[in-house]
């Protein structure tokens, strides 16, 4: 006997988003799905895009009756910060079994221009 397992396709959360700016991507509802994958797909333009990607969760929905506070975002430890120093990046992210409700992809940016295309697909396990 199998039962229905939870599915994310593969969706854009970030949809060639600029890197001369931080920015923080649109979140995705991940609660009660045990694997999360994010594909980061930078290019920097003239090899000058420098900055940061990291992770960050929240335990309450983000819209919605049950809608926590905006600053409840947090860290979500993915053993250390994504570096992303003038040369075109992509990088693929497995998270396994967060008691996070939704999660999203921060880019905090030290100089230069590029972009970045964010993909996240999940499933229940």
């Amino acid at each position: 006997m199998s039962g229905r397992k939870n599915v994310i396709q593969p969706i854009k959360i970030a949809d060639a988003t600029s890197l001369g700016a931080s920015f923080n991507s649109s979140p995705v509802n991940i609660q009660y799905l045990d694997r999360v994958s994010i594909a980061i797909n930078a290019t920097a333009t003239a090899g000058s895009a420098n900055g940061t990607f990291a992770l960050q969760g929240r335990v309450s929905p983000s819209s919605g009756v049950q809608a926590g506070p905006a600053a409840e975002w947090g860290p979500l430890d993915i053993g250390g910060a994504i570096t992303l120093t003038g040369a075109d990046k992509n990088v693929l992210i497995d998270v396994i079994a967060t008691g996070y409700v939704e999660l999203r992809v921060i880019y905090t940016r030290s100089s230069g221009t590029g972009s970045v295309t964010i993909y996240v697909s999940a499933k229940e396990v």
